[in-house]
């Protein structure tokens, strides 16, 4: 992967200034539409999925730890870890690669882990998942109790 790209995602990740996906989400959609707009069609491809695997919705059922944020009229519904191809599980990969934020490397992380069965995604998913629930501060203990369950979920199956 190109280095700007890694780099462009390790800027996002620095800006983004909450410990809850839905941040890197729409951090990365941004990012997404700036760089199609300068022509940069791959940096705009790779940000976009990487907004696609953060605006999955976590989910109680350990079987089926993420739903899509929006499911639409015509039954099309925002991206699921089944959707991701081999090409694309790559890109995630060297993506990892761009930040050590424990937010950003447990969404990506578990996503390769649903799809790849290394077990070295689960664990690093798992241990970035830990360290990201001691990152919720103030009011919302909803991303902490997610990201403790995620991690429980993965270590206990």
């Amino acid at each position: 992967m190109e280095r700007h790209i890694l780099d462009a995602c390790r800027k996002v990740v620095d800006r983004v200034g909450e410990p809850e996906a839905i941040a890197f989400h729409g951090a990365f959609s941004e990012r997404a539409k700036e760089g199609c707009s300068a022509g940069d069609v791959e940096l705009g491809r790779v940000m976009r999925l990487v907004s696609g695997v953060f605006s999955m919705c976590s989910r109680e059922d350990p079987s089926q730890p993420f739903g899509p944020i929006a499911t639409f009229p015509d039954g099309t519904r925002t991206l699921m870890p089944e959707d991701l191809r081999e090409e694309e599980l790559d890109d995630l990969e060297a993506v990892l690669q761009a930040s050590e934020n424990p937010v950003f490397v447990a969404r990506i992380a578990d996503a390769l882990w649903i799809r790849r069965r290394n077990p070295a995604f689960a664990r690093r998913a798992i241990t970035a998942y830990l360290a990201s629930g001691e990152m919720t501060e103030g009011d919302s203990w909803v991303p902490r109790k997610d990201s403790l369950r995620r991690a429980a979920q993965l270590a206990s199956g």
